[in-house]
């Protein structure tokens, strides 16, 4: 039974890796093919990705399926459809990838929390980040928890806990300084400006946030340049340098349309709505946010604010203007918030992307020729698991055929022990010579008394029992055993630790050895595996069956 259990463990972990071999370089290409079209466009990624879902259909099991969930989360994120990011999160840890594999749930995680943080669930995102930061810590991963940190925050920011962001804040930044990570240090260091800016301390803010700049252009992070030029836009215009404001706003506006970062794109577009107003221009700062469609309530109220404002300079009545901003708040959760509007906005925009789909069929089907090649790799590999399986099934059977010469041998002492016994006690052997007598002597003193079982048991102790000398006695036992006194002690503490391990199985093989006379467990390893050809383990293994 102890074998067929091995052999369906053995099989089982072959398959394992054949399939383990055949999916790594399929994940490799998607996990390849997603970061290009995120370079590119939100749109190209979301449209290949939902046209892979739709040919392979939902499969949980598959990693690939999570990963493309995972990767349409962050799509749909930077187009600020925060809903349906979420729920693409969701899927991906409702995966086998994501309980099978932790490093993906902490990522999926901390992106579903900042997803949350976006849309005000706060109570929702903390707990997000929680479970992250246990994550990393289970995998002793400082990066992501000081990444993890990080998030947090932010979300401490956005409640107004500015002291206790910062604090996470420096926190972070230590790690990311002693491990050399310039992106963890950038986002760091934009998070601190945020707060300075918070704060009201705009210099400081400045300073941080030039520091976060020069190190996302080194890295090139063009979304987090994005949005780290937009707060520096913001601290400057709030210490009244429109120019340089103005200057910051339109580089950082120029990158979100670039790339279709639909949430940077609506905080740029606010930014310059109000350097505008400062300005005066309200008709163009009023044409400006006419253009702005949000995506959460947070860019919302900042752009029913403006248009109080813009309408209190317009009509010279601020109370009917903030009036009228007072309504816009309440019907905030009327505006295109609902998940439905989303996902037909999202429908008519996948009917003009077809074009990007047809460019990656080709993809496709060299990732399916690459495949086949690669099972074929695996069935070789799975040939070489079967020929290892009937080496260790050799090898087994050799173990076995040792065992049962054991048991033979142990048998043959147990019945040359009994005999002595008997003789023992039925003759008195006064016609034996001198050499037998002491013979006699040293075998009621080693079987019958079992000497051997005394750890510091040595050749003087036996000399002294026997009341004779080293010579008479080293002769009689070569002469006898064939063998010298080392051995015959080794071979009789063998034999007693063979007995000892069929009979007591919940004996730990420290208690055998010491039961033995063995001085240490080493030692008894040492010798039990050379006098028997097996290990003490090995042996207790087959004796069970």
């Amino acid at each position: 039974m102890g074998f067929s259990k091995q052999r369906f463990y053995f099989l089982v972990i072959s398959l394992l890796f054949a399939s383990s071999y055949l999916h790594a370089s399929e994940k490799q290409d998607i996990v390849s093919t997603f970061n290009q079209l995120l370079k590119q466009s939100p749109d190209s990624l979301i449209v290949f990705g939902t046209n892979l879902l739709r040919e392979k259909g939902e499969q949980p099991a598959d990693s690939s399926y999570a990963l493309t969930c995972y990767y349409l989360g962050i799509g749909y994120y930077y187009k600020a459809f925060y809903h349906i990011s979420a729920e693409y999160y969701n899927k991906a840890l409702s995966s086998n990838y994501a309980k099978d594999n932790i490093r993906f749930r902490s990522r999926c995680l901390n992106n579903l929390g900042i997803v949350h943080d976006m849309t005000e669930e706060y109570h929702q995102a903390i707990h997000n980040y929680l479970q992250a930061y246990e994550t990393d810590s289970l995998l002793n991963d400082s990066i992501s928890m000081a990444q993890t940190k990080i998030n947090i925050a932010l979300l401490y920011c956005n409640i107004g806990q500015s002291a206790i962001a910062e604090k996470q804040l420096n926190e972070a930044m230590d790690i990311f300084r002693i491990k050399e990570d310039k992106n963890g240090q950038a986002l760091a260091y934009q998070n601190l400006g945020k707060i300075a800016q918070d704060n009201g301390d705009y210099e400081k803010s400045i300073t941080y946030l030039q520091n976060a700049i020069q190190l996302y252009r080194e890295s090139r992070e063009n979304y987090e340049l994005a949005i780290a030029l937009i707060s520096l836009s913001s601290s400057y215009l709030n210490i009244d340098k429109p120019v340089d404001s103005e200057q910051h706003i339109y580089e950082a506006l120029e990158i979100a349309r670039e790339n279709n970062y639909t949430n940077a794109i609506t905080r740029a577009l606010l930014i310059l709505a109000n350097i505008n107003y400062i300005k005066g221009n309200y008709e163009v700062a009023d044409s400006i946010l006419s253009k702005i469609k949000s995506h959460n309530l947070r860019s919302e109220i900042k752009r029913a604010r403006m248009l109080a404002l813009i309408a209190a300079r317009k009509q010279n009545n601020i109370n009917e203007a903030f009036q009228h901003f007072e309504l816009l708040k309440d019907s905030l959760f009327q505006i295109q918030q609902t998940k439905t509007i989303n996902e037909l906005r999202i429908q008519h925009q996948l009917e003009h992307q077809n074009q990007v789909v047809k460019e990656h069929k080709s993809k496709i089907k060299t990732c399916i020729l690459r495949n086949t090649l690669i099972t074929i790799i695996g069935l070789v590999f799975f040939l070489l698991a079967g020929v290892i399986f009937l080496f260790y099934r050799k090898l087994h059977r050799s173990y076995k055929d040792i065992f049962i010469r054991n048991k033979e041998l142990s048998s043959s002492i147990e019945r040359a022990e009994t005999c002595f016994k008997t003789f023992e006690l039925s003759s008195s052997r006064d016609s034996s010579s001198n050499g037998e007598a002491l013979w006699q002597k040293i075998l009621h003193i080693l079987i019958t008394e079992k000497a051997y079982t005394q750890p510091q048991f040595c050749l003087d102790d036996l000399t002294n029992r026997c009341e004779s000398n080293k010579t008479y006695v080293s002769n009689a036992i070569k002469k006898y055993a064939k063998t010298n006194f080392n051995r015959l002690i080794n071979q009789m503490r063998v034999e007693e630790a063979k007995k000892t391990i069929e009979k007591h199985q919940e004996y730990s093989m420290d208690a055998i050895a010491h039961h033995a006379g063995f001085n240490s467990e080493s030692s008894f390893y040492r010798i039990f595996k050379e006098l028997t050809g097996l290990t003490p383990t090995q042996y207790r293994k087959y004796s069970q069956k």
